[in-house]
């Protein structure tokens, strides 16, 4: 019966028949009977069966357990299995051992080939001269993987390990840098490519099973007695076909492949070089796309949208293209960047209603800040109203929101190439701590800007610099300080040469000069 469903394909059904044999179970441990050529013959078909389910480790345990090492298919068995596990040096061994066994004719030629073949293999996988710098290095490879190794015992084991003092404790926040979009994009792009290529129109199966497993989309709220089921299957389906792509992947190369798609050199570099202009005419195109939309919000006065699509394009579209593939990709960013900084020069305007206005809040309404009483939407809690109760136990959703945009931008931070992208994330964090009544924070984010912006020659920001110190303290109520940076302001507008600017900095100043009177005034009437 296992013999007709190994013929049927159903080879599931010919383990089973296997396992569940009483005598096959009875023989096979037994030494007497392990050279019975029927018994012999039973083992090959079983492992062969085992190996055509890709179950590579149950398929080698079996042939293994044979006793008659004269069983010419048993032994091909036992080389492909080797082979098939990508152990590809014990396969070279075991064929050489076994044809060494047989001095000629087709079980010789059978071993043969099977050698052919893995010499062909490891000469794609390694080439022609990795081989020997391995066998040179086998010393040096143990050590550089156990330093590699990452140690995931507690804290205070490796203290005391170290014979470090762990006394007084204190909590570790490990926040591992998560993985930039680039690489992240880049891994994606690389197994696509590599399913397509080898697993062809199949590779839609694997794409649909890595959805099911990332998202769970098949836990429904009505299906709650299947779901580990499904999630089960989905995992054994996943994991075997995966396991066949990386055994074809180890066979063959995608360095290897491409080194014969076109043997005549110079039609491969045309090739190539037609590519890579392609990209360069893409990017290009992209680039101007780009440019030509965030104009167009600019002159709209949509704000918000502005900061949200430069923000995308900075952290997806910059990030993916290289200075080869796209020259002027400095005078792209910056163009970019000084776009965002010519939207927050046209935000300021002299209010209508300024004269009408309280002279310790005109500061305030000519530059559009926010105060403290403005910020906060505090209500008096009454006893009896339910309208006015606060939960003390509910998360803070502003806090979590503040929290998480300005990690998103200290990150970005840290992987910037520009000088003028670095003052653009600087003055933005300094305005999201600004937006969230952090004014220290904010002072400190917008120096930092000023500073940067005083290195690369960058006018525009630093003027925008040298506001937002100005709004922090304008919410700060110091009303000296501000007359310090008015005066800094003054001389940072006179490089943008805007008539506008110069007469809004004027107004300013005399209301800071009014402010100063009436505190002066208020101190000698003490």
């Amino acid at each position: 019966m296992a013999l007709h469903y190994m013929r049927l394909g159903r080879y599931d059904a010919a383990i089973s028949q296997f396992e569940n044999s009483k005598d096959f179970e009875k023989k096979i441990h037994s030494i007497e009977f392990q050279v019975e050529p029927e018994l012999t013959d039973a083992i090959y078909h079983h492992g062969r069966a085992h190996l055509e389910l890709t179950n590579i480790k149950e398929a080698n345990d079996v042939v293994n357990a044979r006793k008659n090492t004269d069983h010419h298919k048993s032994n091909l068995l036992e080389c492909d299995c080797l082979f098939e596990a990508n152990e590809f040096e014990k396969s070279l061994a075991c064929n050489y051992n076994h044809r060494n066994r047989v001095v000629q004719g087709h079980k010789s030629d059978d071993f043969q080939n099977r050698i052919d073949m893995i010499e062909e293999v490891m000469s794609k996988t390694i080439g022609n001269t990795s081989g020997d710098c391995l066998v040179n290095q086998r010393k040096t490879i143990p050590k550089l993987k156990n330093e590699s190794e990452i140690d995931l015992r507690p804290l205070w084991k490796k203290r005391r390990d170290n014979n470090e003092c762990d006394v007084v404790s204190y909590e570790d926040i490990d926040e591992s840098p998560s993985e930039s979009i680039k690489e992240q994009i880049h891994k994606d792009k690389n197994f696509n490519f590599l399913a397509r290529k080898y697993l062809g129109p199949a590779a839609k199966n694997l794409f649909f099973l890595r959805e099911l497993k990332k998202h769970n989309a098949f836990i429904l709220p009505q299906a709650t007695g299947t779901d580990h089921q499904l999630e089960s299957i989905t995992k054994s389906c996943h994991d075997k076909i995966m396991k066949n792509l990386q055994m074809i992947h180890a066979r063959n190369p995608i360095y290897s492949s491409k080194k014969t798609i076109s043997t005549h050199s110079d039609s491969k570099n045309c090739a190539k070089q037609r590519t890579f202009y392609m990209k360069m005419y893409l990017n290009r195109r992209e680039a101007f796309k780009t440019l030509d939309l965030a104009k167009k919000l600019r002159n709209e006065r949509k704000f918000n949208e502005l900061l949200r699509y430069t923000d995308k394009i900075l952290n997806e579209f910059y990030q993916m293209c290289t200075v080869k593939e796209f020259p002027r990709k400095f005078e792209f960013v910056t163009e970019l960047c000084n776009n965002v900084a010519l939207a927050y020069i046209d935000k300021l305007r002299i209010p209508s209603n300024l004269m009408m206005v309280p002279l310790n809040e005109k500061m305030a309404v000519l530059f559009n800040v926010k105060t403290m009483q403005e910020n906060f939407d505090d209500v008096e809690y009454e006893f009896g109203n339910k309208s006015t109760f606060r939960d003390p136990l509910k998360v803070d959703t502003s806090f979590m929101r503040y929290r998480e945009k300005k990690t998103h931008l200290e990150q970005r931070l840290t992987s910037t190439k520009y000088g003028i992208e670095k003052i653009y994330i600087l003055h933005e964090i300094a305005r999201h701590e600004l937006i969230n009544d952090k004014l220290d924070d904010c002072k400190v984010f917008a120096r930092r800007c000023e500073e940067r912006s005083c290195e690369i020659g960058s006018h525009i920001y630093k003027f925008l610099a040298i506001l937002m110190q100005l709004k922090a303290e304008i919410l700060a109520t110091n009303i000296e300080k501000q007359s310090e940076l008015l005066k800094k302001l003054e001389d940072a507008v006179i490089p943008l040469k805007k008539e506008e600017l110069n007469q809004i900095i004027q107004i300013a100043v005399q209301i800071n000069e009014l402010q100063l009177e009436g505190k002066q005034t208020a101190r000698n009437s003490l």
